[in-house]
């Protein structure tokens, strides 16, 4: 006999009454969850997977500068010694005896992704010391206490031992340098991806000096085997995954590197590797003003070469006996020139370079 009476009301069904884990993402028809479903607050970082949070923040991931290896403005093979730059923002740290070099990537090559144009390559000649590279990221403060991220790509000419770690610099002044603990890589042939993933310490207490940085260290750990290794596509970011390589634009990595070390001039410029105008103020000094393209990171040393000119009112070039940068700031400087004779007070000079350099260092 059918059933005769009242139907029960509806009961509403709370999150409470849902085991976890019980809906099945496969099983929800595409867009049955309205937009207006979904309630303020909600979702949440932590409900969301490390590399869709950071493919969904805005701003730059990488702090690594330079990274693809792209700038080389000290020139594209470099012998170094102890704390040498070679690639723009890469030191051999307290290693000697390495030659730094651009090398090319084979048009079309699928060992590292993404089609990169260049790596570096680090040539171990003697045997007297690790071969290393480091970069320095300014300010200890940098992703103190968060997890991070540093991952590249690596090859050598046989198979060695290498390492990679992160130290907490706190600078001149402040406190002792804190060093993870390393990583071991068993370098080969073939190029390998290698991923380092750490918490780093809190600088809470700590003094903090100037000129604090974030250290990578990448090196051979055997001090007695001279040998090559090459590496490509570094990437330091927070977050406990390795994301792909952040690609920059040439300008922009350029500019990134600027902040620490500039040329001025060139060496590919027949006679007038740079021209300035300025003044004369006695008949053997000239003056002008000096901005750098890019603020530098702190008041930068400043170096010279070259064969450097007046021209005087007559239209004569005088050769210049000497080089002075006043007053030297991370904007510019105010540098003059001495010249033997033949300037006229109050005129107009052009200050020109042949095959002249000015080199802007504001390295850490």
């Amino acid at each position: 006999m059918p059933y005769v009476g009242r139907v029960p009301s509806a009961v509403p069904v709370t999150a409470d009454d849902i085991p976890a884990n019980s809906i099945d993402a496969s099983k929800i028809i595409d867009g049955a969850i309205a937009v207006a479903d979904v309630a303020d607050n909600a979702i949440t970082e932590a409900k969301i997977a490390d590399a869709a949070v950071v493919s969904l923040k805005s701003g730059r991931k990488n702090l690594i500068i330079n990274g693809g290896f792209d700038v080389w403005q000290r020139g594209t093979s470099v012998a170094t010694t102890s704390s040498a730059y070679g690639a723009d923002r890469w030191t051999s740290g307290t290693n000697a005896d390495i030659t730094f070099s651009q090398q090319s990537f084979t048009v079309g090559q699928t060992d590292v992704p993404n089609e990169p144009a260049y790596y570096l390559r680090a040539n171990k000649t003697g045997t007297d010391d690790d071969m290393g590279m480091v970069q320095h990221i300014e300010d200890v403060r940098t992703f103190a206490g968060k997890t991070v991220t540093l991952s590249f790509f690596v090859k050598g000419d046989s198979t060695y031992t290498g390492q990679v770690k992160i130290s907490q610099d706190f600078g001149s002044g402040g406190s002792t340098t804190v060093t993870s603990t390393a990583q071991t890589i068993n370098l080969t042939t073939s190029w390998q991806k290698i991923i380092y993933t750490i918490t780093l310490p809190s600088i809470s207490g700590k003094t903090i000096g100037s000129g604090s940085n974030l250290s990578m260290i990448i090196k051979h750990s055997t001090a007695a085997a001279a040998g090559v290794f090459d590496i490509a596509q570094v990437q330091f970011e927070v977050g406990s995954v390795a994301t792909d390589f952040e690609h920059r634009s040439y300008g922009e990595e350029l500019a990134l590197c600027q902040r620490y070390y500039e040329v001025l001039g060139s060496t590919a410029v027949t006679d007038y590797g740079f021209m300035y105008i300025g003044g004369n103020w006695t008949t053997v000094n000239s003056r002008w003003g000096l901005q750098w393209t890019v603020t530098k990171r702190a008041s930068p040393t400043i170096t010279e070469s070259g064969t450097w000119y007046v021209r005087n009112s007559t239209g004569s070039s005088i050769a210049v006996t000497a080089k002075n940068f006043d007053q030297p700031s991370p904007y510019g400087a105010a540098p003059y020139v001495t010249c033997a004779s033949g300037l006229t007070v109050g005129h107009t000079a052009q200050i020109w370079g042949d095959d002249g350099l000015i080199k802007v260092d504001a390295e850490l």
